[in-house]
């Protein structure tokens, strides 16, 4: 479902305004409540003694917010994302000698060698009629990388798209014309002059000091040159909130309720997927099923307790196996916990694999699980659903608008619900049929590719066309 703000221009049919805050509304979720009180101490540190009046009262009302589990009021919220920013701008300058230009013209000749290209979704948009240059802090696998990625290579050659980037990995081969420029202000001004944007899309998350600032910076020169600023957020925590004067696109609706803004202009633009890559019919239950895992094991998808999860499925289905793809941090805690359980000879343990492997790998599994502390979407459990296998998961952030059903749908945080929900799917084949039927019904209707990439072109349209004249040159 997308929304678009009037002033922006025509809408479609189905638009609607509904700008929103969770001020004093909904209760917030655990994994939102660390990430506030995170930045609130990486902010101010542990020392209040030199924060004058104004920085005490602040965070007296963000720690009476929290501590009613509830979003901080926006004046708080703004008053941290400045905090932060200028933390990030100090951290940042000490940092940034460590990077050079030999550094960078390394990586650029090592990478056609080792460097893996990402999806390419191969069809131009005609509704593509706008220059945009993206940013993108770090350009490499990802969900923010692979938006960007899908809406530059869509683009005719009268209507370019450019991505600038901070830093580019070593193993990641862009597909699309991009330039890595880590923040220098005079080359970054001369990347807006070259390809004159009319948007700045800024596909923005939460990484290092350096990131943080280099956002600040590329946005800045956008400002100074009168560039509307089209901000994707897809991420736990709040929006970059540099300035109002921007459109805030959201995964979803349940990402929206709790970062958006009251008076910024917002969308939902679902993530899409390339369905003819996946598609597949549901297979019947073998006597010897096959649990899949498709997440990157990192502590802000993936934590200790799907371990248990993983144990549960397996103690609840003593025929089945477990096979994870992805890697990250907690893997090792995983395997030691899973060893530790004597359940190590059921999993097996892929690791990171491209994408061009992930739709045999989904549609060689039973069900799959997805035993996250959050997500803001869950692009992997709609590929999983497309090729044919229902998905299990925590009914936490966004999950419960994908899962659709209450067979499919367990109490957040507990390993236990995941076993019996996974063992009485792969006992009843007519229940495994209900509850695919549930998901592809909703997830074909709503989360295909071509309209992610038409719905975002036309918002960049009638962005550009609501810029000041003076910016039309």
């Amino acid at each position: 479902m997308q929304t678009f703000d009037p002033q922006f221009g025509d809408l479609p049919d189905d638009a609607h305004q509904a700008n929103s805050t969770s001020e004093g509304g909904q209760e917030f979720e655990s994994i939102l409540l660390e990430w506030y009180r995170g930045m609130l101490e990486r902010t101010t540190g542990a020392d209040d003694s030199s924060s004058d009046a104004h920085d005490l009262e602040m965070q007296a009302v963000f720690k009476e917010a929290l501590g009613r589990r509830r979003r901080p009021p926006v004046e708080a919220c703004r008053w941290l994302a400045d905090g932060h920013r200028s933390l990030a701008a100090r951290e940042a300058g000490a940092a940034s000698s460590l990077r050079s230009g030999l550094i960078r013209s390394a990586r650029m000749m090592i990478r056609p060698f080792v460097g893996h290209e990402p999806n390419r979704h191969g069809r131009t948009s005609e509704a593509s009629k706008t220059r945009v240059l993206h940013a993108v802090a770090d350009l490499q696998i990802g969900g923010a990388q692979q938006l960007v990625i899908d809406l530059a290579d869509s683009t005719p050659r009268d209507f370019p798209h450019h991505v600038v980037a901070r830093s580019v990995a070593v193993r990641f081969r862009p597909a699309v014309a991009y330039t890595e420029e880590p923040g220098l202000p005079s080359r970054l001004g001369r990347i807006f002059d070259r390809h004159r944007p009319e948007v700045l899309h800024l596909c923005h998350y939460h990484s290092s000091p350096r990131a943080a600032a280099w956002y600040d910076l590329v946005t800045r020169v956008a400002r100074e040159r009168d560039v509307p600023i089209v901000q994707s957020h897809c991420v736990i925590g709040e929006p970059w909130l540099g300035t109002d004067r921007q459109h805030l696109v959201f995964c979803s609706e349940w990402s929206r309720a709790r970062s958006g803004l009251a008076g910024v202009p917002d969308s939902v633009i679902n993530p899409g997927t390339p369905f003819e890559e996946f598609q597949a019919p549901r297979r019947p239950i073998p006597p010897d099923p096959v649990v899949g895992m498709v997440y990157r094991l990192d502590g802000d998808k993936i934590e200790d307790s799907a371990a248990r999860a993983i144990v549960c499925v397996l103690q609840e289905s003593p025929r089945a196996r477990v096979e994870v793809v992805g890697d990250g941090p907690m893997r090792p805690r995983l395997e030691a916990a899973l060893k530790k359980a004597g359940l190590s000879s059921r999993v097996t343990w892929h690791g990171y694999v491209p994408f061009s492997r992930l739709a045999s790998l989904h549609r060689s599994f039973d069900v799959e699980i997805a035993p996250v502390v959050a997500d803001t979407f869950g692009s992997g459990t709609v590929h999983a659903i497309a090729s044919g296998t229902p998905v299990v998961g925590y009914g936490i952030a966004a999950l419960p608008e994908l899962l659709r059903s209450d067979a499919a749908i367990a109490a957040p945080g507990s390993p236990e619900a995941i076993g019996r929900k996974v063992g009485a799917m792969l006992r009843d084949d007519a229940l495994h049929a209900e509850v695919h039927a549930a998901q592809w019904s909703h997830a074909s209707s709503n989360f295909d590719i071509d309209s992610m990439i038409t719905s975002y072109h036309r918002l960049f349209f009638e962005v550009a066309r609501r810029r000041t004249p003076s910016a039309s040159a």
